[in-house]
């Protein structure tokens, strides 16, 4: 042994979590006014081959509202939810109640962060606006020609459809004209 000179060598290792992905169903949505707004996430392992989901993560979500100081995002928290798929182990269903909104073209933007112990962090967003429901109202039946002379009133009947969500209701009016 003493023929052998002594040597030294350092090794250096460096640990890593295993990079990750979270994709979103869409990064823009826009719903009605009083719809959820319904998102899927999916947070995958992308260091597995083929690429694997990973259950059990950590969802934060940090929810703001486009060019608005009246909507703070300590308040906003309170409207949207988020919980693990039922079937799709690693897919996340997030919902944002829009009861709230009370501005039409309300941009809402929702920054999704997913972690999980021992992977790296992903993140992604999604922008929901939030519009009013889309209506028609259509004229049914009724006086068509009101005649000054003789008429006193107004009669018809007028149907309101809420096209968002395929719903009809019907109205009569009676309105008594007023007299010289």
């Amino acid at each position: 042994l003493d023929t052998y000179a002594h040597q030294n060598f350092s090794i250096y290792f460096t640990l890593r979590k295993p990079q990750t992905r979270l994709d979103v169903d869409s990064n823009v949505i826009e719903v009605p006014w009083n719809d959820n707004a319904t998102i899927l996430a999916t947070y995958y392992n992308t260091e597995e081959s083929p690429e694997t989901t990973i259950s059990d993560a950590t969802i934060n979500l940090n929810v703001t509202v486009s060019g608005s100081s009246t909507y703070k995002s300590h308040t906003l928290n309170n409207w949207i939810s988020w919980k693990p798929h039922g079937t799709n182990p690693g897919v996340y269903v997030i919902t944002l109640n829009t009861s709230w909104v009370d501005v039409d073209g309300l941009e809402i933007k929702i920054e999704i962060e997913a972690e999980y112990v021992q992977t790296q962090k992903a993140t992604n967003f999604v922008v929901v606006t939030v519009r009013f429901i889309y209506i028609n109202l259509e004229y049914v039946n009724g006086t068509t020609e009101i005649r000054s002379d003789v008429d006193t009133y107004f009669m018809a009947d007028f149907r309101l459809t809420d096209i968002d969500h395929s719903v009809n209701t019907v109205s009569y009016t009676h309105l008594t004209l007023p007299t010289n």
